[in-house]
């Protein structure tokens, strides 16, 4: 499991020469499988070959107070998710691209998991905003949301 704070910074160089090189093999990708969960629910998590921690991205709790029946499926949650996470998003990109190419090199698919307290905002933005760069990419992606079906819980966001 990866912390995202512990992601090293953005690199431009780094980033163009992995996004050159997966541009390059994306006919040779297989299928990218990325979901979310909540880690909350305490139940297991399906195989990933690589999961990341995003309890430690900024919740916009002023957004989820006012749109916490929203899920990060919608545009305005995704948007609010991330103004505020922005660096976090381009960090993720980059580890995201370099599991692709490991996963590659060692024969198997990547199946990439994101995880956030619910299940229902942070992961599900950071899932629907890669797998939307890497479909620009000629990546084909498979996501899946495991919690986005539960229900969300007003307690949890009316005391912040």
């Amino acid at each position: 499991m990866v912390d995202v704070q512990h992601l090293p910074p953005f690199n431009d160089d780094e980033y163009r020469s992995l996004y050159t090189t997966c541009r390059s093999k994306a006919g040779d990708v297989p299928p990218v499988t990325l979901f979310s969960f909540g880690y909350k629910y305490n139940e297991k998590v399906p195989y990933a070959t690589a999961r990341l921690d995003l309890r430690g991205t900024h919740q916009p709790y002023w957004i989820l107070k006012k749109q916490a029946h929203l899920t990060g499926l919608d545009c305005s949650l995704q948007k609010g998710v991330l103004s505020h996470n922005a660096d976090f998003l381009d960090r993720m990109f980059i580890y995201t691209l370099s599991q692709i190419l490991d996963d590659l090199d060692l024969g198997h698919p990547s199946v990439i998991a994101f995880g956030c307290n619910s299940g229902r905002h942070r992961s599900v933005s950071f899932v629907e905003l890669i797998a939307k760069e890497l479909s620009k990419m000629g990546i084909s992606v498979i996501t899946h949301h495991i919690h986005l079906d539960r229900p969300y819980d007003t307690t949890y966001y009316s005391h912040r």
